[in-house]
């Protein structure tokens, strides 16, 4: 069985239905009321420490949500992904087996390394970018950059797009969720840089989703507050 995640709190994105899903049991987590058809549970909960770091808990650490201890694969999904099909989920969980020595990951379009992706993100917040700046602080990002610089090469590793995954369900991937949490919570809440260099460190391998993580023929991304 596959665990499908969402996590909307706060409000930041539209409530979205889900198309027909077969052989997925999926959950949303959202902090307000709210009628989402498709969707096999939708479950309030609180907000601590903020909307996004909130809904980060649902991503960096879906093995311990309701759903995880009977689903043999996890697929994550940010809540402003408008699904048409979910049909891709299946051949996902093919590709990357169950002894969770592999994880299906979309390539990021527009950058190429983590070490871009830091750069990028740091360049907007000192520029004041009104989505970045409301996100990110500087000293947070460059100590995040650094603690994984002096382990790996940050500009030479894949950079991997934190909107959508799939992984199966395993002690290897539970220790790659917990140290993404533990980054996610202590050095900087931009999540998707980390991951290349975590999955380095745990052993496990990335298959690349051959999609565009914005619009494809399976979703597409919506407005994100």
């Amino acid at each position: 069985m596959i665990a499908l995640v969402s996590a909307n709190l706060g409000g930041l994105d539209p409530a979205l239905a889900l198309p027909a899903h077969p052989g997925i049991r999926a959950t949303y987590y959202t902090d307000r009321p709210a009628t989402l058809p498709g969707w096999d549970r939708v479950v309030q909960v609180y907000a601590v420490g903020g909307p996004r770091l909130s809904a980060k808990l649902y991503k960096c650490q879906i093995q311990r949500t309701a759903d995880a201890p009977d689903a043999t694969w996890y697929l994550w999904a940010d809540a402003c992904l408008r699904f048409s099909s979910l049909d891709f989920a299946a051949g996902l969980a093919r590709s990357i087996g169950t002894d969770g020595r592999r994880a299906a990951f979309v390539p990021h379009p527009a950058r190429k390394s983590p070490g871009e992706e830091w750069e990028y993100v740091l360049q907007g917040v000192r520029a004041g970018h009104p989505y970045l700046a409301a996100r990110y602080n500087v000293s947070e990002l460059e100590c995040e950059r650094d603690h994984f610089a002096r382990r790996h090469n940050i500009w030479q590793l894949p950079l991997w797009c934190g909107g959508l995954w799939m992984m199966a369900r395993s002690e290897r991937t539970d220790a790659f969720l917990d140290d993404w949490w533990f980054n996610v919570r202590n050095h900087c809440i931009l999540d998707q840089a980390a991951i290349a260099p975590l999955l380095v460190e745990h052993g496990i391998q990335p298959v690349p989703i051959p999609v565009n993580i914005y619009k494809n023929q399976f979703w597409e991304r919506v407005s994100h507050a």
